[in-house]
Parts: structure tokens; C-alpha cells; sequence
């Protein structure tokens, strides 16, 4: 009869197969979470309803630094709503003005 280690080497070796661990998703571990802001966010295209623009729009100056923004553990783009409302502000006095 053949042992534990020998029973689980052959899956992960076995044709075909990658490996155990290459079929687990990694997890944050829990002390590697953010804590929550306070502060309320905006969604990608909640900003750019503000401005009528795409949202690919805000996407690209996202990533020029213009307007600030954090990601969330799953990688999406969240607008902190204070800076945000006063950019769409300027803008729209600049437009008037």
C-alpha cells in the first residue's frame, strides 16, 4: 500500500495535471485586508455621469493621476467622492466662465 505522500505526489504529477496548487485561488491573508474608508466612493461610472463622458474616458486620466482614486481587493477603480464633486464643480465654473 503506498504511503500519503506518495498517493499525493502522483496527482500533482499525474498527465495533464499542473499541480494542486495551481488549482487553489490564492486568499488575502486576513491581516492583509484594508480597513473600510469612511469615506464615500464612486463607481467608475458614477463619475463619468458627472461630466457626461464615457467611462473609458475616466478610466484613461485614472491612470494619468487625474482624478485620484483607489482599487479595491478585487482590482476595481473607486473615487473618493469629496475631490471628485469638486473637479466636476471647476469644471463647470470654468465652462460657465
Amino acid at each position: 500500500m503506498r504511503s500519503q505522500n506518495e498517493r499525493d505526489r502522483g496527482r500533482a504529477n499525474a498527465p495533464g495535471s499542473q499541480g494542486i496548487e495551481s488549482e487553489v485561488p490564492q486568499m488575502h491573508p486576513k491581516g492583509a485586508r484594508r480597513t473600510p474608508s469612511l469615506q464615500p466612493h464612486l463607481r467608475t461610472t458614477e463619475v463619468a455621469d458627472l461630466p457626461h463622458v464615457h467611462p473609458k474616458t475616466i478610466a484613461r486620466r485614472a491612470k494619468l493621476g487625474l482624478p485620484p482614486y483607489r482599487r479595491t481587493p478585487g482590482g476595481y477603480r473607486r473615487f473618493p467622492q469629496a475631490p471628485i464633486h469638486q473637479l466636476a464643480a471647476s469644471l463647470h465654473q470654468e465652462v460657465q466662465g
